[in-house]
This record gives structure tokens, sequence and C-alpha cells, in this order.
């Protein structure tokens, strides 16, 4: 957001890429968005001849490519909250505590406390905007997709929830509980717990 680097690729019949691409200086986060320009060099000098924005990439060691991509922020004595613009959700985690990201992508007791709650948030937000599940356009197209997958049906027509959005509770509920249970989060926190108590 406050940073950005540089770096030339040659042109499109000669590509010459650099061997160091390191984001030495961008602020530190795990979430990058990436900007490609084709800028003409023999006629037009400077002019952008094609461009193509907000390309999103990640870290090698962190899954971000996923439906909810995780940054670092300051929340003061909040822990979590889901921040949602026009692109999709982004999980914003507060980044006063040590390897936070991290937490929330390996750690058994923290994924299983804040994810199911995550996932309700996420599906519930859909209902209150009014977001029309079949829109491919939309950010709520795949969640719903990953949803109705995961329920084993479709996500609740929109001009229902549009008259009651409480006609989705029921539907909710149930699509958390199976996330839960298809990851285990009960059984993998009392592991985790267990083999904290043993070390």
């Amino acid at each position: 957001r406050a940073s950005f680097m540089r770096f030339p690729f040659g042109t499109v019949s000669s590509r010459s890429i650099p061997t160091d691409r390191s984001l030495t200086d961008i602020d530190t986060g795990d979430l990058f968005y990436f900007r490609v320009k084709i800028v003409d060099e023999t006629t037009d000098i400077g002019t952008i001849l094609a461009q193509a924005d907000n390309i999103e990439v990640s870290r090698p060691d962190r899954q971000m490519n996923s439906l909810l991509p995780v940054e670092g922020s300051d929340l003061g004595q909040l822990l979590w909250k889901v921040e949602f613009g026009d692109e999709r959700p982004i999980l914003q985690v507060n980044d006063s505590i040590p390897d936070i990201i991290e937490r929330v992508e390996t750690d058994p007791e923290f994924q299983s406390l804040i994810l199911p709650a995550v996932f309700e948030r996420v599906l519930w937000q859909i209902v209150i905007d009014k977001e029309d599940a079949e829109d491919e356009d939309r950010w709520a197209y795949p969640w719903c997709q990953f949803a109705s997958r995961l329920k084993g049906d479709t996500f609740p027509n929109k001009s229902q929830y549009e008259v009651d959005p409480n006609v989705a509770q029921p539907w909710i509920d149930e699509c958390v509980e199976k996330f839960a249970l298809k990851h285990q989060f009960t059984d993998r926190f009392i592991e985790a717990i267990n083999a904290g108590q043993t070390t």
C-alpha cells in the first residue's frame, strides 16, 4: 500500500528476467499485488500499450492463493476481523502478536477457535449485502460455490434472503458445522492441548 519496486523484464519479443527479484523495499506483509506494464520505447516513447493490475501472489510458504487472504494489521485489542471490499474478503489479524500469520495457517488451536467464526461471518456478509450467489463477477460467487460443495446443496436463493435474511440461518449453521467436521477442529484442538501438556 505504501511501498513499491520496479523490475525491468526486457521486451515482448526478448524477455530478460532479472536474477534478483527480492522484494527488499516492500513493507512487511504477506499479501502483495503486482502490476505488469508494456511500454512503448520505439515511436511513442513512454506510452503504455498494455497493463494488468492487481495480480496477487504470495510467499512460497504461505497459502495465500485462497478464498481468504490473510494480512497483519494494527487492530488494537482485537485479535482478528474480516475486512470486506469490492474484490474479496481479507482476514486481518493483529500484527502485534508474534508469528500471527503463521499461527493462522498452521496452529490447530488458533484455527479451531477462529476459522469457523470467520467462515460464518463471511457467509452472513453475503446475505447482509444481498450478494447474488450466481453472479460470477462478484466476490461472493466462489464462496457460495465452496459452501455449496461443503454442504451438498445450493446456497439459499437471493430472492428469499432479500425478503427475510433469517431464512439463511439454518443453511449457514449447518454449513459451518460441516466445515468444522471436515477439518476436525475439536479433535485437533484437544490433540494440540494434550501435546502441549506433555512437552
